[in-house]
């Protein structure tokens, strides 16, 4: 049994949570800033606007177990989405195509599985670490986020235009983006990479997905938005043309086996004010 689907399983298993902080060492991926979206005049009044959201984060699987091997793997993410208000209050537009619900309490803030602290209606932090036991194998992970307001807008601030087959001069907005960087190691050996985009459309259940590994492992995934292909990746290639902290573009397609090309582009174009 492969260290990840013994890790998938565990987290099946009783799940022992933790408070406290972490020595991680992220020599290995990139870490995302917010400091170029700070210092704006944002509205406080309300949680509706866009906002980008940066986190870091450890997983690491150590003892001794005839099924698994020493696993870590770190990693950095961001995050633009939109908030909403809705009839029951607050909606987080998500990446996977099911917008989150948000679960507010005096400055206590919940959503997404995750429980922080809501500053002024303008910022989120969450932290949080969990540690499990079984059979002398300890799997234990730490993450923390920071999220901030950057713009009291709430309209869609991206596209991905489909071109291939069967998805020809389609076009489909965006209100959620997400970008992944992680180093993982598997064994005193196997070092890998991969880099992930998210791209979170409104009515579609699926995002567009695309990972590139590199290292002991090389590959490129595209994962198509539509239902029909849940879970099916595809092989293929993307290259991100233009990144800087307000805007994204990135072109993907998959191998073309003359019966199904997927691919086109993501568009992404924060709100400057």
């Amino acid at each position: 049994m492969k260290a990840s689907l013994f890790l998938a399983l565990i987290l099946n298993a009783v799940l022992l949570s933790a408070c406290g902080g972490s020595s991680t060492d992220y020599d290995n991926v990139e870490i995302y800033s917010l400091d170029d979206y700070r210092a704006r005049n944002i509205n406080s009044d309300s949680l509706t606007g866009t906002w980008v959201s940066v986190s870091t984060g450890q997983k690491i699987l150590d003892g001794y177990s005839p099924n698994t091997q020493y696993t870590e793997i770190s990693y950095s993410n961001k995050q633009y989405f939109v908030i909403t208000e809705t009839d029951e209050g607050y909606s987080k537009a998500s990446c996977d195509g099911m917008d989150d619900t948000i679960i507010q309490s005096a400055d206590e803030i919940s959503f997404s599985g995750m429980t922080g602290t809501n500053i002024d209606n303008q910022k989120f932090i969450f932290s949080e670490s969990h540690e499990i036991v079984s059979n002398d194998v300890t799997y234990s992970e730490f993450q923390e986020f920071e999220m901030i307001k950057i713009s009291g807008s709430v309209e869609k601030f991206g596209v991905v235009n489909l071109t291939g087959v069967p998805y020809s001069n389609i076009s489909l907005s965006v209100d959620c983006f997400y970008q992944v960087n992680e180093a993982n190691l598997e064994g005193p050996d196997e070092a890998y990479s991969n880099e992930e985009y998210f791209a979170g459309m409104q009515d579609y259940p699926v995002s567009v997905s695309l990972r590139k590994y590199s290292g002991g492992i090389t590959r490129t995934l595209i994962y198509p938005h539509d239902y029909h292909f849940l879970n099916n990746f595809y092989s293929g290639n993307f290259n991100v043309d233009v990144e800087t902290n307000f805007s994204h573009e990135v072109t993907f397609s998959t191998v073309d086996d003359n019966s199904f090309l997927y691919q086109g582009d993501i568009n992404i174009q924060l709100p400057l004010e």
